[in-house]
């Protein structure tokens, strides 16, 4: 018996048999539109009309498929076709430009991308360049500026040892100079040898008085010391004198007075004097900045350089040992000519 058969003959479900039936259509194959059968009962099976318009959504392409209400096959026109195709073959050039254009603004961003890092690339290049010629040129700055504090530190040492050296070249000048000024002063002091008495101190008499002339003028008069005979004893670097000068009888004629020659230096003072600052000079010279700081501020004295402090502060020593108000200026010693005929006075006991 058939399905339809069974449909007509069934009754209602439950088992009914009365009542009204459902109408029911005819089976329809989708594979050639003919009533009767289905697609997999169709004799033309190889005739698939929808296997081109629809793609199939099973892998089984031959299973039934429900049945439609409507009638959905439309059979198109040649002229359609040409249409759709011509307008598949459009679209399809019009993919094909959009994709060059896509391709060649692909390959210009690329390009603008390669260039901007090239770009990129050659400023860090430059910047590390730069930033290893700073740092070249830094080090050479930095070595010539060592170098340069060495030539200072080396011309400093010798500009201090040339003072020393000199100073100690003066010293051995002005040695060698008091010593030739002493040897040719010795002979004109001992001409005569020195003749030693004791027990004789000099007589000291009255001042003579002359009578008067005349108007009366008036004169300076003065003590004066005789010596005695006994004491023959004669001051060295002086000439030879006679007998003191008596006031002068004529009272018209005034007492010459000498001009005092002042008393010559001698030679030990300055030398004993150099010698001691030498000393000094020497004993401060293994000292350092810190403590000629200290003797500087101590003494009173201005500190400008190390070799100027040593210089001033052994002045400062010199004065203060040899109760000077000035700084000592260099002895000269002045020479008597043998042939002086004005002698200096001779001081008074």
């Amino acid at each position: 018996m058939s399905g339809e058969e069974r449909r007509n003959d069934g009754g209602a479900p439950g088992g009914g048999g009365g009542g009204e039936r459902r109408p029911y259509r005819a089976p329809t194959s989708f594979n050639c539109d003919e009533v009767g059968h289905y697609a997999n009962q169709c004799p033309h099976r190889n005739r698939r009309p929808y296997s081109s318009a629809r793609p199939s959504t099973s892998a089984d392409s031959r299973r039934s498929r429900s049945p439609r209400r409507y009638d959905h096959w439309h059979r198109t026109s040649p002229s359609k076709d040409a249409e759709m195709r011509a307008q598949v073959a459009e679209m399809g050039w019009n993919y094909a430009i959009m994709k060059e254009h896509y391709d060649m603004e692909r390959k210009h961003k690329e390009e603008k991308a390669r260039r901007k890092q090239e770009k990129e690339e050659a400023k860090r290049l430059e910047v590390e360049e730069k930033e290893r010629q700073e740092r070249k040129a830094k080090k050479k700055m930095e070595k010539l500026r060592k170098e340069a504090e060495q030539r200072a530190e080396l011309s400093k040492d010798l500009r201090m040892q040339m003072k020393m050296d000199m100073f100690q070249l003066r010293d051995v000048m002005r040695e060698e100079f008091v010593e030739q000024i002493r040897e040719v002063m010795l002979p004109k002091r001992k001409r005569e040898p020195e003749t030693h008495f004791e027990g004789s101190p000099p007589m000291e008499l009255p001042p003579k008085r002359t009578p008067k002339r005349g108007v009366l003028k008036l004169v300076k008069l003065c003590a004066r010391l005789t010596r005695s005979k006994a004491k023959g004893a004669k001051k060295p670097g002086l000439a030879k004198k006679g007998t003191p000068v008596k006031t002068p009888l004529s009272g018209r004629k005034a007492v010459k007075t000498k001009t005092p020659v002042a008393k010559s230096t001698t030679a030990k003072g300055p030398l004993v004097r150099i010698r001691y600052m030498n000393r000094t000079m020497k004993e401060l010279k293994d000292l350092d900045a810190t403590e000629l700081k200290r003797i500087c501020k101590e003494v009173g004295v201005h500190y400008d350089k190390k070799v100027n402090a040593i210089f001033d502060i052994a002045e400062h020593r010199a004065r203060l040992n040899f109760r000077e108000e000035q700084p000592a200026e260099e002895a000269i010693m002045p020479v008597e000519s043998e042939t002086s005929e004005v002698p200096p006075e001779e001081e008074l006991e």
